[in-house]
């Protein structure tokens, strides 16, 4: 049983790494804070201790995390990530203020005509 539990903490940490989701994330640190010192278990320190079953449980759920890495809870897209995926082109909102701005603050000229006073 203590090989399937490194398999689990194995899973739920690289599944948060991977995913790049926060609330992921903040379970791999959590994960992290509370079973830290799972990671002695999978090194021989003593001698009636199953260290193979440590490691093949924790490699297994690494690899299990990434093959289900596309599965589960996933990162919200933004628009502009969907727009982008679609091929669609944004609309230019800053450029069409930078115009604005340049052709307002264009040189005033100033055309004079006299008349001669006869």
């Amino acid at each position: 049983m203590s090989g399937v539990i490194y398999a689990l903490a194995g899973f739920l940490f690289t599944s948060g790494v991977l995913r790049g989701y926060l609330p992921l994330q903040a379970l791999s640190l959590f994960i992290i804070f509370l079973y830290g010192s799972m990671i002695w278990g999978v090194f021989p320190t003593q001698p009636r201790v199953s260290w193979q079953g440590h490691l093949s449980g924790l490699i297994t759920g690494v690899i299990l995390a990434f093959i289900y890495r596309k599965q589960g809870p996933q990162r919200p897209k933004y628009q502009y990530e969907i727009e982008k995926e679609l091929g669609i082109e944004p609309p230019d909102f800053e450029g069409d203020l930078r115009r604005a701005i340049e052709e307002e603050q264009a040189p005033t000229i100033i055309v004079y005509d006299y008349k001669k006073n006869d």
